[in-house]
């Protein structure tokens, strides 16, 4: 009886748990298999982390090493490349300089973090948008760029041009409600007056419009929500020397020597102005000596005097056209021997880290 139930098979119970184990044998083997040949990175890029915050946004430039300053509801500093903190949201205005680059002024929008920042202002190159700009009000481009020390002599240009012409036109009109011989040479001369003053407008526009056209921009390579790689204007004597070659100081400001550049804009400028307000002087004494010789019996000492005064007027207007060709060749001539660099500066030197955000919309930054 004992050795028929040792030899007898085992009861039921003890079958039920030997069939469970067989079955659960091949499912940790399966696991093993499958992440032996299942690459680590890929399992984890199928399970993302819920705990994880929003994608950085970094900031390239070349060349690299710029010096970054971008302004808005929060202020960031710093040297490309540069991670953004998360409360760079909104509009904000991007200033990069630094030793080899042009002074670069730009705007950009960021939307929320996961959206890819978009270029407010213009990029380089023309365009309609760059051409359509540039024809606002001398002065206004370049102040609105925080370029006051070029745009406020162009402002100044062309208020003074507009204001000296509107004032002849109106002694224009009046002149022309009056009959008689002399009336009528009074109202020529102011006629032309007003034409001078009309093209000195005129090519101040036109100054700044160019001079708006070569400021430099950024160059937007790729904009995606995790990068900006923007390309920053490099400084070549060529360069340079062409920008003030189309318009004087132009290379100057491009060389990140701003006040020179705005010296040499400004004496442009009023050499144009002296040279019209000369024209002036020389219609005016055109129209007295031809109300002198209406007379019959004019006096020859009168005579005399006023054609001596129409040829020293006209000296004058010579002295201020040759004036303008001389600076504008000294411009020339410095935009070829001065240093590609910033000039030194004094102020001190910052920068700011960027920690991991409290918030959705709140970031911390530090800054010396």
């Amino acid at each position: 009886m004992t050795s028929a139930m040792l030899d007898s098979p085992p009861s039921r119970p003890l079958s039920s748990m030997a069939m469970l184990t067989r079955r659960a044998i091949p499912i940790p083997m399966c696991a093993l298999v499958l992440s032996l040949l299942v690459p680590a990175g890929v399992a984890q890029a199928q399970l993302p982390d819920p705990a994880a915050g929003p994608p950085a946004l970094t900031v390239l430039t070349r060349p690299p090493g710029v010096s970054l300053s971008i302004q808005g509801p929060t202020e960031v500093y710093g040297l490309t490349p540069m991670d953004l903190p998360s409360s760079v949201v909104g509009r904000f205005s991007f200033l990069a300089q630094g030793t080899g680059v042009a002074r670069t002024y730009g705007a950009f929008d960021f939307g929320t973090r996961g959206e890819a920042p978009y270029p407010l202002s213009e990029r380089s190159g023309m365009s309609a948008s760059l051409f359509i700009r540039s024809l606002n009000y001398p002065g206004i481009p370049n102040m609105s760029t925080k370029r006051s020390l070029r745009g406020l002599p162009m402002l100044f240009a062309e208020t003074g041009a507009l204001t000296m012409a509107t004032i002849a036109q109106v002694r224009y009109r009046d002149r022309l409600e009056e009959a008689g011989v002399i009336p009528g040479l009074k109202a020529r001369e102011q006629r032309h007056v007003r034409n001078a003053w009309l093209i000195y407008g005129g090519s101040v526009w036109a100054v700044s419009a160019v001079d708006y056209w070569l400021r430099p921009r950024f160059t937007v390579h790729e904009a995606t929500a995790t990068r900006l790689s923007l390309g920053v204007p490099t400084l070549r004597r060529e360069s340079v020397v062409l920008r003030s070659r189309l318009i004087p100081g132009a290379g100057q400001e491009f060389a990140n020597h701003r006040t020179r550049g705005a010296f040499w804009v400004t004496a442009v400028l009023a050499a144009g102005a002296g040279y019209t307000v000369a024209e002036t002087v020389v219609q005016r004494r055109h129209t007295q000596l031809a109300v002198l010789l209406t007379d019959p019996a004019p006096d020859p000492i009168e005579v005399v005097r006023l054609e001596n005064d129409v040829r020293s007027a006209e000296d004058v207007r010579r002295g201020f056209a040759y004036g303008a060709l001389v600076i504008y060749v000294a411009n020339l001539v410095d935009a070829v021997i001065l240093d590609l660099g910033p000039p030194a500066s004094t102020a001190p030197a910052r920068f700011s880290v960027g920690m991991s955000p409290v918030g959705p919309r709140v970031g911390v930054s530090v800054r010396y």
